[in-house]
């Protein structure tokens, strides 16, 4: 058995998280102080949720335009945690 082993994981932070909320939430996972856990690479916080109320300029736009094309679709915000093209 080897002496020394390693893995990457490729977590996707929800933007009601902190990359801290995340490290901790592993740590408590896998509970055992031999193994450490630290952050390799992209180290940037997730981004923010836009706006998406009625005061929302670029959402009701969308929001109207959609409406303007398929009269009577209700059109609803979501998010994607997939950094695809999000930095």
């Amino acid at each position: 058995m080897p002496s020394t082993a390693f893995a990457y994981i490729n977590h996707r932070v929800h933007p009601s998280q902190t990359l801290e909320d995340v490290i901790n939430y592993d740590k408590e996972l896998i509970n055992d102080d031999r193994i450490s856990v630290e952050i390799i690479g992209l180290r940037g916080e997730s981004h923010p949720i836009s706006p998406y109320d009625s005061t929302a300029f670029g959402y009701q736009a969308i929001k109207r335009s959609l409406q303007q094309v398929f009269p009577g679709t209700a059109v609803i915000p979501g998010i994607m945690i997939a950094t695809t093209d999000t930095r």
